[in-house]
């Protein structure tokens, strides 16, 4: 007779384990059926619900369409946003800023397909991820709307700084010129609500390292508007459309209306359109003082700021007169 290998006994479930998880299972199961049939009487559930339905065709539509699992990975986490947003009733605030090399155009185009469908949606990008490539930590000092989708910066010999400066260092990463551009146009077209501007004041002892340990952030909020100027010297944006997306548009994204009223308190920034100032250390007021803008010249000179009826800040020739 042919030897037989042993073979061991399977343990047996823990009869209480098996009490307790089909407790769980029919405690959860009660509350599942209790929210559908809520949901099947509460008008206002109902509707919530067809959104939600629409933003999950959105979803899928895309899913169809996007041949790359890359692209998919950055998508996904905007269309759960807005499936998750609508579950729970609130507006969802898509950063485009937070997008891979070639994906921002069809992340652009679900934000636009969900505004039509009439979704609550917001989004912004930052002054550095418009104007500001991934060109320049190779070295090139030439924005966006200079450099074209096509860039080459080698090709074009517009490498005329070393390379890896920690002031670039930002996340999500500096994208392509062509990612640039589709978020000014985004702009433009009123896909992006609003400009954020990320304000990173990291101390010199953070950037002051590789590149790679350096910390991720820039000091944006003196060099915005002057970026922003720039994309309308360059044809980019209209001078009402940047305003708007520096002021009230990022106010109605958190639900706030801004604007001049008689006798409320004052929020308004009064500059100079025809003059510009140089970025240096000593120019910025921030604590942090490694813009990768040092040594450039912006348009449009700050001349007074005045935040909930106060002055907040006033040019010293301003001060002089």
């Amino acid at each position: 007779m042919a030897d037989r290998a042993a073979v061991p006994k399977s343990k047996a479930a823990s009869p209480k384990i098996d009490a307790k998880q089909a407790k769980a299972n029919a405690k959860a199961a009660k509350q599942a059926e209790k929210a559908r049939k809520k949901a099947s009487t509460d008008p206002a559930d109902m509707g919530r619900i067809k959104q939600i339905r629409r933003a999950y065709q959105l979803t899928h539509e895309y899913d169809k369409a996007l041949p790359f699992l890359l692209i998919g990975a950055f998508l996904l986490p905007v269309a759960l946003g807005v499936v998750f947003g609508l579950t729970v009733g609130y507006m969802v605030n898509a950063v485009l800023i937070g997008v891979g090399i070639g994906v921002l155009l069809p992340m652009m185009v679900l934000v636009r397909r969900a505004k039509a469908a009439g979704l609550p949606v917001t989004c912004d990008v930052t002054p550095h991820h418009i104007a500001l490539t991934d060109e320049w930590i190779a070295g090139a000092r030439r924005f966006a709307w200079e450099a074209g989708a096509d860039a080459d910066p080698w090709r074009d010999e517009a490498i005329v700084a070393a390379p890896y400066a920690t002031s670039l260092r930002v996340n999500p990463p500096l994208r392509t010129p062509a990612d640039a551009l589709a978020c000014l146009a985004a702009l433009a077209d009123g896909t992006a609500d609003a400009i954020a501007t990320d304000h990173a004041p990291h101390t010199e002892v953070d950037k002051a390292v590789e590149f790679g340990t350096a910390a991720n952030g820039i000091p944006g909020i003196e060099t915005a508007l002057g970026l922003v100027l720039l994309a309308v010297d360059a044809g980019r944006l209209t001078l009402p459309r940047a305003i708007e997306v520096l002021t009230t548009g990022p106010a109605a994204v958190i639900g706030r209306q801004r604007g001049l009223v008689e006798g409320a308190p004052a929020d308004l920034v009064v500059f100079d359109r025809s003059d510009g100032w140089m970025v240096t250390a000593d120019a910025l007021l921030s604590k942090g003082k490694h813009s990768p803008l040092l040594g450039m010249e912006l348009p449009g000179r700050v001349l007074l700021t005045l935040a909930g009826g106060r002055v907040a800040h006033e040019a010293p020739a301003l001060v002089a007169v």
